[in-house]
């Protein structure tokens, strides 16, 4: 690779990481997985988001693929935004990972660490190679919505004296 195109990439790099910067984020996290994944992280880790999104109404995340040292296996690392995300307990996050896949670290996201620049950096390494990245908004689904929206009308009218 010669200097020109490494100072390019780092300047990519560091546009991309400013850009993620400008986003309001909840978690950083590094998911792995049981058993060597090969292809389909990125599936796994929007079903992921999914989840959370039905959990908690909308969430925005971030994911990247990075190979492991053996150039096979993969993992990601994200970035996820929920409303509200600093009084969530990010336990379950982790919970419904582990029981799924493997592995999982989450931590509330710092901009000071640069966990932006972290993620924006598998970008580029992994795609002079075969890495995949995404940036996706998930919504609760619809019978989700609908169900809590009866569990709060139902708690609305207990506290009103009604029911």
């Amino acid at each position: 690779m010669s200097t020109e195109t490494i100072a390019q990439n780092t300047d990519l790099v560091k546009d991309f990481s400013a850009w993620l910067s400008t986003f309001e984020w909840t978690a950083y996290c590094t998911l792995t997985f049981r058993r060597p994944m090969r292809q389909g992280a990125l599936r796994c880790g929007r079903a992921w988001v999914r989840w959370i999104a039905n959990r908690y109404g909308e969430a925005r995340a971030f994911l990247a693929e990075e190979h492991h040292a053996d150039g096979e296996r993969l993992h990601l690392h994200a970035l996820i935004h929920i409303a509200d995300g600093d009084l969530v307990d990010l336990t379950p996050w982790w919970r419904w990972w582990w029981t799924k896949f493997g592995r999982c670290e989450v931590r509330r996201y710092q901009a000071r660490r640069g966990a932006a620049g972290y993620c924006s950096k598998y970008i580029l390494k992994e795609a002079q190679d075969r890495g995949s990245w995404d940036l996706l908004v998930e919504k609760q689904s619809h019978g989700r919505r609908k169900k809590n929206l009866q569990a709060l009308r139902s708690t609305v009218q207990l506290q009103h004296g009604q029911g």
